[in-house]
């Protein structure tokens, strides 16, 4: 659960801010920088529970992109067009 403070930078830009607790891996938090509804660039820490081994409690850092609104429409339709590309055009 996380909630979401979003602070407008311009009529365009904004700020979204999302710290929270995960319910199997411990603290997570999320600070994403949004253009419109177009697309985000966003950084997720989590501090993930260590299962097996000696590692203890660590903290990964995730660094991403998304798409919304009509591109995220797009994106969804293209990224299987393009996998397949990819397989056609890949040697045997």
């Amino acid at each position: 659960m996380r909630p979401r403070y979003r602070y407008w930078i311009d009529r365009s830009v904004s700020l979204d801010v999302s710290p929270g607790i995960a319910y199997s891996t411990g603290l997570s938090g999320q600070v994403a920088l949004n253009f419109s509804d177009r697309a985000a660039l966003s950084v997720h820490v989590a501090q993930l529970r260590q299962r097996y081994g000696a590692g203890g409690n660590r903290p990964r850092v995730l660094v991403g992109a998304r798409l919304g609104g009509k591109w995220g429409l797009g994106g969804m339709i293209a990224t299987p067009l393009l996998g397949l590309l990819a397989l056609v055009m890949t040697p045997d």
